[in-house]
């Protein structure tokens, strides 16, 4: 017994290996756009750091803290499937600080900060 697989459009008809190698292109293309991870939709990733005691100057301890919060947010972003853009929609963040006396007696701050990167 023999099967005949016609594909017909308005002024033009396919013969069966034709057809059915059209149709596993397509099927074969389909799959292949479902096996695409979705990219992360635009979002905000707000990333958290501690420096630890050690900084005897506060601005650059809350400096250090963010850029590294930053870090942490970039990190989200990419581990999500986005990519993080530093130039648009990205918050500073805030500084939060504590000090003490070092066992020299110098002031020593210990910095915690959160900061938020735009992902798209």
């Amino acid at each position: 017994m023999r099967v005949a697989v016609r594909c017909c459009s308005a002024n033009r008809c396919l013969s069966g290996f034709r057809a059915v190698g059209l149709a596993l292109g397509w099927l074969a293309i389909t799959l292949a756009l479902m096996g695409v991870p979705g990219r992360a939709r635009a979002d905000n990733f707000t990333g958290y750091a501690q420096t630890g005691w050690g900084y005897d100057n506060k601005a650059y301890c809350c400096e250090d803290a963010i850029a590294a919060a930053q870090d942490d947010s970039a990190r989200s972003c990419e581990d999500s499937g986005g990519f993080p853009d530093f130039r648009r929609n990205s918050a500073r963040g805030r500084c939060d600080w504590e000090s003490t006396r070092g066992s020299d007696g110098r002031r020593v701050y210990r910095c915690e900060a959160s900061a938020s990167v735009s992902c798209r």
